[in-house]
């Protein structure tokens, strides 16, 4: 009888050591990936290593000229005529559905019923990812008041501009340097305000520099590439651009490419007109963090009582570190249920540090390609057709990288506890070979 009960105690104990064997797998892992969010992902120096590795700030005056041109030629989701009337329904959508119950039908067919009611209510514009839903049904013929010519758009001196004279626009005005500078302060103070209570709220863009470069050759230089750029003048026009030279830049300069000769003369008028411009400039902007906030002024404190995110941070913080005490207890009830032996120990203890590693990297060398798939399913299909396809790429390559690093020191610190983990099973099937009873 007692054989019976030992041998039934001895299965019982097995099985709560496996079962908290298991946990300890489950808890280390994600204990693990926790801390080194808590490490790595909330620590700015992440996001400017991998800014500067991908060289963004060399492209930056690229990818922005690049944008400027989607963003002056993309016309919206269909024809004129529907963007007018994508436009009247957010107006008075209500009035328009009540004429054409085929084109409710239509919207509520390929949008749902909710966009159809956010159109009928009025209560706030459309998505984005709605205006392109209902697309199809802006080709019906419905009636939604007098046509109207549209005017505006860029001047046509701007739409000469090839995209090579947009980037040595861009480039004059935002030098990388600059550029780096500012992004790198950016990070900074934000992360500052995540960590402190005592924080303004704002984050603090200088403008000096800039304001300097564009009184300076980097204004110059944007009116140079923007004249050359332009048909060469008529005679008439170097008149004008002589005429004005010798008043002082009184009069009209007519946007053409002027002989080299007069365009050196401008300069003063240029320096001129920029400082003129700059004075006008602060010498910072003051961009809020809270929604809804007046701009430059920073949020209202929390109410009395209530905790800031920089409390919340720092309590995650704490739990984070008192977190890894849970799968050390649950390797002690491991101890105190499964092993009776040197070789027990190596062997229970052995094989969850094994599989916590085998886990943990195969998670880390998943990560990237899931990561393009999930882009690929879920996100690229959503991405507003007016941003440019270099600009989604590049935040892409920035996304990409953060998750590379990330994962680095996920594969480190799975790698060694999972090593450690063989070197144990390894060490107990030599413990049992050296300890077999010979017969």
């Amino acid at each position: 009888m007692k054989k019976v009960l030992s041998s039934i105690a001895g299965c019982i104990a097995r099985l709560l050591a496996f079962l908290f064997a298991t946990l300890f797998v489950v808890t280390a892992l994600i204990v693990l990936f926790v801390s080194a969010v808590e490490r790595k992902l909330l620590d700015p120096d992440i996001y400017k290593s991998v800014l500067a590795r991908e060289r963004i700030y060399d492209y930056l005056p690229e990818l922005v000229a690049d944008q400027i041109i989607v963003g002056m030629t993309y016309e919206g989701p269909g024809t004129e005529r529907q963007q007018d009337l994508l436009e009247a329904l957010q107006q008075d959508g209500g009035a328009i559905l009540e004429e054409s119950p085929a084109f409710q039908d239509c919207i509520r067919q390929a949008a749902g019923e909710e966009t159809l009611e956010v159109i009928r209510s009025g209560e706030r514009g459309l998505t984005e990812f709605e205006k392109e839903l209902i697309t199809p049904c802006l080709e019906m013929d419905i009636p939604f008041g007098e046509e109207e010519e549209k005017e505006g758009g860029p001047p046509d001196f701007m739409k000469i501009l090839t995209p090579e004279d947009w980037r040595r626009i861009v480039a004059a005005l935002l030098p990388s340097e600059w550029l780096q500078s500012v992004t790198e302060s950016v990070i900074d103070q934000l992360f500052a305000n995540l960590e402190s209570e005592e924080a303004e709220g704002v984050i603090r863009i200088s403008l000096k520099e800039f304001k300097e470069r564009l009184m300076g050759e980097g204004g110059y230089a944007v009116v140079v590439q923007l004249m050359s750029a332009q048909p060469p003048c008529t005679q008439e026009e170097i008149s004008a651009i002589s005429q004005a030279i010798e008043e002082g830049g009184v009069g009209e300069i007519p946007m053409c490419s002027p002989p080299a000769e007069q365009l050196e003369k401008l300069e003063p008028m240029v320096h001129d007109f920029f400082g003129q411009l700059a004075e006008k400039l602060p010498d910072e902007r003051l961009v809020p963090l809270k929604l809804g906030g007046e701009e430059g002024e920073p949020p209202s404190p929390p109410e009395e009582g209530g905790k800031g995110f920089s409390f919340k941070l720092q309590t995650f913080r704490r739990l984070v570190n008192l977190a890894f005490l849970i799968p050390l207890f649950l390797l002690l009830l491991v101890a105190l249920f499964g092993i009776r032996s040197v070789k027990g120990l190596l062997r229970w203890w052995g094989l969850p540090f094994l599989f916590v590693g085998l886990i943990g990297l195969g998670i880390a060398f998943l990560a990237l390609p899931v990561l393009d798939v999930a882009v690929n399913l879920f996100l690229m299909d959503r991405i507003p057709p007016h941003i440019s396809p270099e600009l989604v790429q590049t935040g892409l390559n920035v996304v990409r990288g953060v998750v590379q690093d990330f994962m680095r020191v996920i594969k480190i610190e799975t790698g060694i506890i999972g090593f450690v983990g063989l070197v144990m099973v390894v060490c107990s099937s030599f413990i049992h070979l050296k300890t077999e009873p010979k017969v």
